[in-house]
């Protein structure tokens, strides 16, 4: 609250606006945890070779969870792997290897 009252002193729009969201209940967030999500769209780990729960195997499971997201959720249908906190993780290809430049394709 300090701050805002400091923020109002030298920025009264700025302290308007943040006050409004950060006290109103009308923020993405409380949007996307009110969609409602298809149960037939709902998908749960099969389990990799290693075993069956996430824990067994975090890079099968993280390439499985970045590929069945519910595509409800994603207005465009399209999922930037990024949101969900997934990194890219970059492969060398054999061609590429003997390259000079070592480009680096990026698979998920």
């Amino acid at each position: 609250m300090e701050d805002l009252r400091k923020m109002g002193k030298y920025d009264p729009e700025g302290a308007v606006e943040a006050r409004k969201f950060i006290f109103s209940k009308d923020t993405f967030v409380e949007e996307a945890l009110a969609q409602q999500i298809d149960e037939d769209e709902i998908e749960y780990y099969p389990g990799s070779i290693k075993g069956p729960e996430p824990e067994d195997d975090p890079e099968a499971y993280a390439k499985w969870f970045a590929t069945h997201q519910p595509k409800s959720l994603y207005p465009n249908g399209m999922l930037d792997m990024q949101e969900l906190g997934v990194k890219p993780m970059y492969i060398r290809d054999k061609v590429v290897e003997q390259d000079e430049n070592k480009k680096m394709k990026v698979v998920i």
